[in-house]
């Protein structure tokens, strides 16, 4: 996973190689030998500010950042020896962002022929109230550009820091005679580009694209389609798609078009409710003003030979062991996180605390994120127990030379009794008690490991989410389906789509597939967002069908690394028996597939869900909605080797 669920993790993704600013830190990619860091001789981890870096949905970056600091102690356990890991992680974001936005103008004959109508006049008057909402004084980097489209597209101003050349563009808008319809799904694209064409290293806008107009022309065939492709493509690159269809033209085509390609339900205005759009474009920039972290992942990746002490880790992680990732949710701008955890080395020596693929992945409230940075590595120099032991108190030799000479001896044998005759005069008197140093060596039970190489594994993940009338209960916040759809969002957002794939199935009295597998960010997202709740919860036909995604994808040409489920519940099987549960959990894992299993609020039944999960500790309880954001994020850096990495489990 690139941003990173990274992180689901935490992560899927690969570390690339990415400076540690301020420390001279070079992380390795997880397949390469890790070398010994800098700092580990002095047994020093430095403060690292973890820079943003570019955003894995292909939009700009975060321009939140965080600053790592690690401690141990003992910095130099010896080999009976516990020592206590810290990572300490703080937030800081930005009190604003710059602004970029592309308003698109409909100029064709039901839109801007004055003769015809005076929607034109109507739009010019609305984008005039939408730069007022922005604060082009607030940052040189906020800047405006127009493109009118009709059949085709055109550019009436670049994006410009100059207020008023936007609005005179906005204004020069004329009709052309020549263009009778509209080609959004062009106007789109052009937009788009636009701004991706203006992308900066360290500038993180808020990306806008503002279309009035009336919708696809009839008589163009495939405009729909074209025009949500666009509005995906877009959504994709973390633009904010918003649209203003004016139903009062004689030739609107509204909700089969301009209503599917916004990438939010909320930016879809139609003519009356123009009103709306200022606001809703105010209410984004003070998203940028109020920024901070929707999900915070920690993974670490234990050395070979270091042991993580049972229960030791706050916040409680999601263990597969020599895997520990840790989720944190709803961060503030300004806000410091700590991970702890407890280790015991298993051997003397020179021994690696974590190894390469160690990471921070975050998303933060504008759903931007930042490639994995990896966690500083650290050498652990592991001495001997030393026990002091007593020599006995010495007895003067019958016969003692003038001048004793104190010699060491490992063992000291009584002196004989007064009454014996020694066979020979000692030469020496033994020497006064001291402390003997001992070497005691605790041999621990190693498991036999195979550690994957994150850069090179693939994963199909099915995420089963029910949707059973209860989800629609308030848990915490907000809904508990509304939290799952957000939940499930985030996590696809931190898959890599060079590499993994993702499909979404809905379950109450029937299971649904909502999303086949596929690497579309922007479809898997869209299709999450249409989860509906009906009666039922047949957790049994929503395995099942899982299993089936999972097991046909071998037979499409793409056999992944991992194959995994993640279910998601907040009650018992309502049709079907927990026989059939089980039955189809167990087919699972036949088939080799991984199942994490998350039971949210009091109403589950844990014992079933864990033995539904493929081992106990991969069931997840999530107490109220608002936890699920970060048990996702810390699954999300717990997929890159689910199950398989300890040899002799199941």
């Amino acid at each position: 996973m690139k941003h990173p669920l990274p992180a689901l993790s935490a992560s899927l993704l690969a570390c690339l190689t990415i400076g540690l600013l301020g420390t001279g830190l070079v992380a390795a990619r997880p397949d390469a030998p890790a070398a010994a860091p800098k700092g580990a001789a002095d047994g020093g981890s430095p403060a690292a500010p973890l820079a943003p870096l570019q955003g894995a949905t292909g939009g700009s970056a975060s321009a939140c950042s965080l600053a790592l600091r690690e401690t141990l102690q003992p910095e130099q356990p010896r080999i009976c020896d516990s020592a206590d890991v810290t990572v300490t992680l703080a937030l800081s974001c930005p009190t604003h962002l710059p602004v970029r936005l592309v308003v698109a103008i409909d100029r064709s004959k039901s839109i801007a022929d004055p003769s015809v109508s005076d929607i034109l006049k109507q739009i010019q008057q609305n984008v005039r109230k939408v730069l007022d909402e922005i604060d082009f004084d607030l940052d040189p980097e906020t800047k405006g550009a127009v493109i009118s489209h009709g059949f085709r597209v055109t550019v009436e101003t670049e994006l410009t820091h100059d207020k008023g050349r936007v609005l005179g563009a906005a204004n020069g808008v004329r009709f052309l005679a020549s263009d009778l319809g509209e080609d959004p799904g062009e106007a789109i694209d052009a937009a788009s580009q636009m701004l991706e064409n203006a992308r900066r290293p360290g500038i993180s806008p808020i990306e806008i694209i503002l279309l009035y107009g009336d919708g696809c022309d009839a008589t163009v065939a495939g405009c729909e389609q074209a025009a949500r492709a666009a509005g995906a493509r877009a959504k994709g690159k973390g633009m904010h798609v918003m649209a203003v269809c004016y139903t009062e033209s004689d030739r609107e085509t509204c909700n089969s078009s301009y209503r599917q390609i916004v990438s939010n339900r909320d930016f879809y205005f139609e003519g009356r409710q123009a009103s709306r759009v200022p606001p809703a474009v105010a209410g984004l920039v003070a998203q940028g003003g109020a920024l901070g972290l929707d999900t915070l992942s920690l993974l670490e990746w234990l050395g070979p030979d270091i042991q993580y002490q049972a229960g030791s880790g706050r916040p409680a992680p999601v263990l597969a062991l020599p895997r520990i990732s840790f989720g944190f949710a709803g961060l503030s701008r300004a806000q410091v996180v700590t991970a702890s955890y407890t280790i015991r080395p298993g051997r003397e020596g020179r021994l690696p605390l974590r190894v390469a693929g160690s990471q921070v992945s975050f998303v933060d409230s504008l759903g931007r994120s930042a490639d994995p940075v990896p966690v500083p590595l650290r050498d652990l120099e592991v001495g001997p127990c030393i026990v002091e032991t007593s020599t006995p108190t010495a007895t003067p030799s019958p016969e003692p030379t003038e001048t004793p000479t104190v010699t060491p001896t490992p063992e000291v044998s009584p002196s004989p009794p007064p009454s014996a005759t020694p066979t020979e005069p000692p030469a020496s008197v033994t020497p006064p008690p001291s402390a003997t140093p001992q070497t005691v060596r605790a041999y621990l039970p190693l498991v036999a490991r195979r550690v994957c190489k994150v850069a090179e594994r693939s994963t199909d993940v099915v995420l089963v989410v029910d949707a059973s009338s209860s989800m629609d209960q308030i848990s915490g916040d907000r809904s508990k389906i509304e939290a799952a759809r957000q939940a499930a969002s985030r996590f696809v957002g931190l898959l890599d789509p060079d590499s993994d794939r993702a499909s979404v199935i809905a379950f109450n009295h029937e299971a649904r597939l909502v999303s086949p597998l596929i690497d579309d960010l922007a479809a898997l997202q869209a299709a999450i967002a249409s989860i509906a709740t009906d009666s039922g919860t047949r957790i049994d036909l929503a395995l099942d069908r899982a299993v089936d995604q999972l097991v046909e994808a071998g037979g499409l040409g793409r056999e992944a690394d991992n194959a995994v489920i993640v279910l998601l519940t907040d009650g018992r099987p309502d049709g079907g028996t927990e026989a059939a549960v089980l039955a189809a959990a167990d087919r699972a894992r036949r088939a080799g597939i991984t199942i994490y299993a998350v039971g949210l609020g009091e109403d589950v039944d844990p014992e079933l869900l864990r033995r539904v999960a493929t081992r106990g500790e991969l069931y997840l309880e999530a107490p109220s909605a608002d936890d699920l954001a970060a048990i996702y994020a810390g699954l999300a850096g717990d997929l890159p080797c689910p199950g398989g990495v300890i040899l002799g489990r199941p």
